[in-house]
């Protein structure tokens, strides 16, 4: 519903720009791809999207995961 969108957009949009403020310095990008990997670092975007998502987009993105349209490898989910 509407009302539980806005509940969520307040409760999250903060959060995920300030996490995607972090993420987006050149010193964490680097220490992350240096102790992870640049798989581990891009998939940093895609899951704040999803956490910032409604209740419904996240669903749908979870069944594309389900459906096998997105597949877990070395630790990161991919379409590849």
């Amino acid at each position: 519903t509407v009302i539980k969108d806005e509940i969520h957009d307040i409760a999250f949009r903060e959060a995920v720009i300030n996490a995607d403020k972090v993420i987006s310095q050149a010193e964490v990008r680097k220490a992350i791809v240096e102790t992870l990997s640049q798989q581990h670092y891009d998939q940093l975007r895609p899951w704040l999207r999803l956490v910032f998502k409604t209740r419904g987009e996240a669903q749908t993105a979870k069944r594309a995961a389900d459906s096998g349209r997105l597949i877990y490898r070395k630790g990161c989910w991919t379409d590849r």
